[in-house]
C-alpha cells in the first residue's frame, strides 16, 4: 500500500511530537484516514490495574463511556493484549463467535464493549499491539470498517505505524521523565526557599501537604506527627484532599496499621495496592473515601519524618493520578527517592521551629530572671540601706521609753541629742527606701506611673545613633501627646518593647532620609492609649541596605525582627492586657500598640 506525500507528512508530524496526548490524538486521526476506517482507537497499558485502558479514539461513544478498559483475554481487544499478536477479521458482520474460534483459537471472544464508530457491527476488524524494540508493551491500536475488508497490506501498514508510535511514545516517556525530574527539583527548590519562611507549624504542614499532592500527582496527602507528652501516638496534623474534620483528631499508635508501621520501622513504604499489605487496617478508610474522585485509595507512598535517629511522624500519599493517557497510576522509584528528600527537609524545618519556640520561651524567662535578680539585689542591700539605721532608731526610742517609765531625770540637751539620733537614723531609712525604689524601677521590677511621651522620648534617645546614621526624620505631635493620660508600667520593660518596635520599623527602610511617623491617641470609652508607628522609605534617595522581611500579625518567630515582635507582643499582652498589630506596607511597615491608661491627665 503506497502512501501519499500528505500521509507521510502526517506520520512524520506524529513522530516529532513529545506530548503523549498529541501523539495519540494525531495517530488515531491519521490512521483512520489512511485506512479509510469508520474509526480508530488506542488503548494503553496500565501497570497498576494490569489492564489496557482507552487513551484516545475517534469515536463519539467515549463521551458516554467513561473509563473503558480490557483485561487480558477479554473480547477481541483483550485477545490482542494477552497474546500481543495482530488480529485481522474479515466479514466480521457475517461471522458468529464459533466462526471466530475456528479461525483464531478457542480463547477468542467478542463482547461488544466499545465501538470505534457507530454501533453497527463492523465489516472488518483490525488490531495490532504497540511494542517497542526493547520489548516494552505500550498497548493496542485497533480500527474497524463498515465499507470494505481490511487485508494483510493494511495489517502490515498498521504494524509499521504501531512501531513508529512506540518510538514516539518511548521518546515522549523519556521527555516526560526528565520533565518530571525538573518538577521534583522545582518542588525541592521551592521547599528550600519557602520551608523556612513559614513560622507557624500548621501553615508549614499545610503548605507541604498541598505542594506534595500536586507535585507527586497524588489525590490525597496526610502528615502525622507524634503527640506531645505521650510519645507513642501519631496525630493527623495536616492533609490535602481529605475531610478537614479529621485534622487533629485522627490518631494511630506506633506500630498500628500502615501509618504506625511507617514510624515504627522507620522506612519508606511503596505499595501498588494497600489492601495487600498485611498490617493495613483502613481505620479511617470510609471517611477518606467520601472525598475521592479517582477511585479507591489503593496506590500508596509513605515516608517517615525523622530528626536524625528520632522519628517524629510520617507523610503519606494515596492514589497516583495519571497526568496524561498511559501515565503511571502507581508511585515510582523516583517518587520514593524524592519523598525521602522532602521528608528530611520537612524534619529540619520542624526542628528549626521548635528551636525558635524554645528561644522565645527563653527570652520571656530571661525577663523574669532579671526581675528576680533585682529582687535578690534589693534583699542584699536591704540590711545596709534600711534595717541597720532602723534598728538604731528603734533602740534609741526603746531607751527613751525605759527612762521615762523609770522617771529617770534627763537633761533637756540629752533628750534632744537622743531625738536627733532617732531623726538622723529615720532619715537614713527614708533615703535608703527611696534609693531601693529607684533601683527596682530601673531594674524593671516595680511598676510606676509615667507619661507615655517620656517612654517614647527615652526609646528614641536610645536609638539616636541609628536614626542619625540613616538620616531618618521622626514626626511626632508633642502637643497631642501632652493630653494623653499617664500609664502604669515597668519603665525598662516598656522601653524595651517600644525600642524593639521602632527597630522593626527602621529595619524596613532601605534608603537614607526615610521617615518614622509616631501618632498617639486616647480612646475615652475603652481607656486605651493607641500608638501608631509608620515607617516610610524614601525610594528616591541612596540605598544603604535591603529591607528585612517582616510578616503580618499572627506569624511566629523566625528572623530577629519577628523574634523581637513576638516577645514584645507577649509582654504587652501578658503584663498589660494590651495588643500589638503589624501590617507590611508598600515602602515600610505599620505597627500599632494599644495599652490601658493608668492615671490622670498630665
Amino acid at each position: 500500500m503506497e502512501l501519499s506525500i500528505s500521509q507521510l507528512k502526517g506520520l512524520m508530524n506524529i513522530f516529532t511530537e513529545l506530548e503523549p496526548e498529541e501523539i495519540l490524538r494525531k495517530s488515531v486521526e491519521q490512521i483512520s484516514r489512511m485506512l479509510n476506517a469508520k474509526g480508530c482507537t488506542i488503548f494503553l497499558y496500565n501497570e497498576g490495574t494490569d489492564c489496557i485502558e482507552l487513551a484516545e479514539t475517534t469515536s463519539q461513544q467515549v463521551h458516554d463511556a467513561g473509563t473503558v478498559r480490557y483485561s487480558r483475554g477479554e473480547g477481541l481487544t483483550g485477545w490482542v493484549f494477552k497474546f500481543q499478536k495482530p488480529l485481522l477479521i474479515q466479514d466480521f458482520d457475517r461471522k458468529s463467535v464459533d466462526d471466530l474460534k475456528k479461525e483464531h483459537g478457542k480463547e477468542i471472544n467478542w463482547i461488544n464493549k466499545f465501538s470505534d464508530g457507530d454501533r453497527r457491527i463492523a465489516k472488518s476488524y483490525l488490531a495490532v499491539p504497540i511494542v517497542s524494540k526493547s520489548g516494552r508493551f505500550y498497548g493496542v491500536i485497533r480500527a474497524s470498517s463498515n465499507e470494505y475488508n481490511f487485508d494483510e497490506t493494511h495489517q502490515d501498514l498498521l504494524i509499521h505505524i504501531a512501531g513508529y508510535i512506540s518510538i514516539a511514545l518511548e521518546n515522549s516517556y523519556h521527555y516526560l521523565q526528565e520533565r518530571k525530574k525538573a518538577d521534583y527539583f522545582k518542588l525541592l527548590m521551592e521547599f528550600g526557599t519557602r520551608l523556612h519562611t513559614h513560622y507557624n507549624q500548621t501553615d508549614l504542614l499545610n503548605f507541604v501537604a498541598e505542594a506534595a499532592t500536586r507535585t507527586f500527582s497524588a489525590e490525597t496527602s496526610e502528615i502525622y506527627l507524634l503527640k506531645e507528652k505521650t510519645g507513642n501516638v501519631l496525630v493527623l496534623r495536616a492533609g490535602h484532599g481529605i475531610p478537614k474534620d479529621l485534622i487533629n483528631k485522627a490518631e494511630h499508635k506506633i506500630g498500628e496499621g500502615l501509618t504506625g508501621t511507617l514510624v515504627e520501622e522507620n522506612r519508606i513504604i511503596r505499595l501498588n495496592n494497600v489492601l495487600t499489605f498485611p498490617r493495613y487496617k483502613g481505620k479511617y478508610r470510609s471517611q477518606m473515601k467520601r472525598n475521592l474522585k479517582h477511585g479507591d485509595r489503593l496506590a500508596f507512598l509513605g515516608s517517615p519524618i525523622a530528626m536524625k535517629s528520632d522519628v517524629i511522624g510520617c507523610i503519606k500519599l494515596y492514589n497516583k493520578i495519571a497526568k496524561y493517557p498511559g501515565d503511571e497510576t502507581i508511585f515510582s522509584e523516583d517518587d520514593e527517592k524524592y519523598i525521602a528528600v522532602l521528608a528530611d527537609m520537612l524534619a529540619v524545618a520542624i526542628e528549626n521551629l521548635q528551636y525558635l519556640e524554645s528561644m522565645k520561651t527563653s527570652a520571656i524567662q530571661m525577663f523574669k530572671t532579671q526581675r528576680l535578680t533585682a529582687l535578690g539585689t534589693m534583699a542584699i542591700r536591704l540590711p545596709n540601706e534600711v534595717i541597720n539605721p532602723l534598728t538604731t532608731a528603734q533602740l534609741n526610742v526603746l531607751n527613751l521609753k525605759r527612762m521615762i517609765e523609770r522617771k529617770k531625770a534627763l537633761k533637756p540637751e540629752d533628750f534632744l541629742k537622743r531625738l536627733g539620733v532617732i531623726e538622723e537614723k529615720l532619715t537614713e531609712v527614708a533615703s535608703g527606701i527611696k534609693v531601693l525604689q529607684e533601683f527596682s524601677t530601673k531594674a524593671g521590677f516595680l511598676k510606676v506611673r509615667k507619661t507615655w511621651s517620656d517612654i517614647i522620648d527615652e526609646s528614641l534617645l536610645f536609638l539616636s545613633d541609628e536614626i542619625i546614621r540613616k538620616k531618618i526624620t521622626v514626626y511626632r505631635d508633642r502637643q497631642a501627646e501632652r493630653a494623653i493620660p499617664k500609664v502604669i508600667v515597668e519603665p525598662n520593660e516598656m522601653m524595651e518593647v517600644v525600642i524593639n518596635l521602632l527597630l522593626i520599623a527602621i529595619s524596613q527602610l532601605q534608603h537614607y532620609n526615610g521617615f518614622i511617623h509616631i501618632e498617639v491617641t486616647y480612646d475615652n470609652e475603652s481607656h486605651m492609649i493607641k500608638t501608631h508607628i509608620i515607617s516610610e522609605d524614601n525610594v528616591s534617595m541612596q540605598a544603604f541596605g535591603s529591607a528585612i522581611s517582616m510578616l503580618p500579625d499572627g506569624s511566629e518567630v523566625v528572623t530577629p525582627q519577628q523574634f523581637m515582635f513576638t516577645v514584645a507582643k507577649e509582654i504587652v499582652h501578658n503584663n498589660y492586657q494590651g495588643i500589638i498589630n503589624l501590617k507590611p506596607e508598600k515602602n515600610g511597615v505599620s505597627i500599632t500598640i494599644c495599652i490601658p491608661a493608668g492615671g490622670e491627665n498630665v
